[in-house]
């Protein structure tokens, strides 16, 4: 079950400093460029990766990444599952650039 708690999205976005944007394009009018370009104002190091969530998810659990942020509007409940029986924490249909701007989190 993805998680919508605010003090555990507070607590990653403070803690996690490394984010993969899945499908940020090239083309400045797509949503994932000016929030990938947000979160590296922000300090955090992006990889703007156009890979599909599936093949993301494979990635994070290879390199036990922890978390998986799935952007507002991205959904997809198998590959969620998938990461959470691989004991990854899933967060899914959420905007990392709005929840950063709503919860603030602090050093």
């Amino acid at each position: 079950m993805p998680i919508e708690d605010d003090d555990w999205m507070r607590t990653i976005l403070r803690d996690a400093m490394t984010i993969a944007v899945v499908g940020a394009s090239t083309k400045p009018y797509r949503d994932g460029n000016p929030i990938a370009d947000f979160l590296i104002r922000k300090g955090y190091t992006v990889y703007r990766s156009p890979d599909a969530v599936d093949e993301v998810v494979d990635e994070a659990i290879a390199v036990k990444a922890g978390v998986l942020w799935l952007q507002l509007d991205v959904v997809n409940e198998a590959a969620a599952r998938r990461a959470e029986q691989a004991g990854l924490q899933v967060i899914m249909d959420h905007c990392i650039a709005i929840e950063y701007q709503r919860l603030r989190p602090t050093p």
